[in-house]
């Protein structure tokens, strides 16, 4: 079970050919779904919010695994992110706010902390 993530919708299903599977959930969040034959069965208006360090630009995904790792140098603080924002010069890509050794993350930072003396960061 995870946060709201805003109402959901049903499937859609283009009649004629093509079938567009998707969760109905908005931008950032991902639906409650279960794979079926060759598409997703989706439980109407529940969404969870994709983890703070991914993000997912796109409406519909009907899974966490459609939530995508912020690449190296770039972040998402919050839960639910729809982007993920670059560290200011003088800060690093990490997983703790707190962090002090000056070592980032390749994927899925949540925090930019300043860099600390004697080392640099370029954005």
């Amino acid at each position: 079970a995870g946060e709201e993530g805003g109402a959901a919708a049903d499937a859609f299903f283009a009649f004629g050919g093509e079938s567009v599977c998707t969760s109905g959930c908005p931008a950032g969040s991902y639906g409650a779904c279960e794979t079926m034959a060759i598409c997703a069965s989706c439980d109407f208006g529940v969404c969870s919010v994709c983890p703070a360090g991914t993000y997912r630009a796109e409406a519909g995904a009907v899974s966490v695994d459609q939530c995508i790792p912020c690449d190296e140098g770039l972040f998402a603080a919050d839960a639910g992110s729809s982007s993920c924002v670059a560290c200011a010069a003088g800060h690093y890509v990490s997983d703790d706010p707190s962090d002090a050794d000056g070592i980032g993350l390749v994927k899925g930072g949540t925090a930019c902390p300043a860099c600390p003396t004697g080392r640099i960061g370029a954005a």
